[in-house]
């Protein structure tokens, strides 16, 4: 909200079940959901329609990417997507392509620090699905280093998140920290 206004133009890559787009919606955005699962697709056009919301359209991702031109958008989220990707650098150039020149990328990563992702590792074991087909677990400076080679340049953040302890009170803040996040 701080760097787009509402009506502003929104696209989720990688959707997954719609959950971001369809807030992201319902806070004013016009937003557009794209993944190459058409499963994911269908449930995200029934949770849209679940939660009558209506400023947002779903669609699957063809590869190479979106085909609906350059420079559409104010902010592009990308959650939990940048791990699995076949050239992170040359993805990431990709999405750029995709946002007006004031636009915002809005990326969550794989924190290869995570105290937290450490434990789900031993606790699960490293070839769980999802861990066995990441290609990229970074560190934010990592990270950093990649958006700045695809073409970012005012580079803000990381804020961690997604720990156990985001819903415990006090406990709270320490999902904010680089090595729980």
């Amino acid at each position: 909200k701080q760097r787009v206004p509402p009506g502003g133009a929104i696209l989720d890559y990688g959707c997954g079940p719609g959950r971001i787009a369809v807030m992201l919606a319902g806070a004013g955005y016009d937003v557009h959901g794209i993944d190459p699962a058409i499963g994911m697709i269908e449930e995200a056009r029934a949770y849209a329609e679940l939660r009558g919301e209506r400023k947002v359209r779903f669609d699957v991702l063809s590869p190479p990417g979106v085909s609906s031109g350059h420079r559409l958008y104010n902010a592009i989220v990308c959650s939990s997507v940048i791990e699995y990707a076949q050239d992170a650098a040359a993805f990431l150039s990709e999405l750029k392509g995709f946002l007006r020149p004031d636009g915002i990328l809005i990326l969550s990563f794989a924190n290869r620090q995570s105290l937290w992702r450490k434990y789900a590792e031993l606790r699960f074991g490293r070839s769980a699905p999802h861990y066995a087909l990441q290609r990229y677990v970074w560190s934010a400076k990592a990270c950093k280093k990649v958006l700045q080679e695809a073409g970012f340049d005012k580079i803000q953040g990381p804020t961690f998140f997604e720990s156990r302890f985001d819903t415990m009170g006090i406990l709270r803040l320490l999902s904010s920290a680089r090595l729980v996040g």
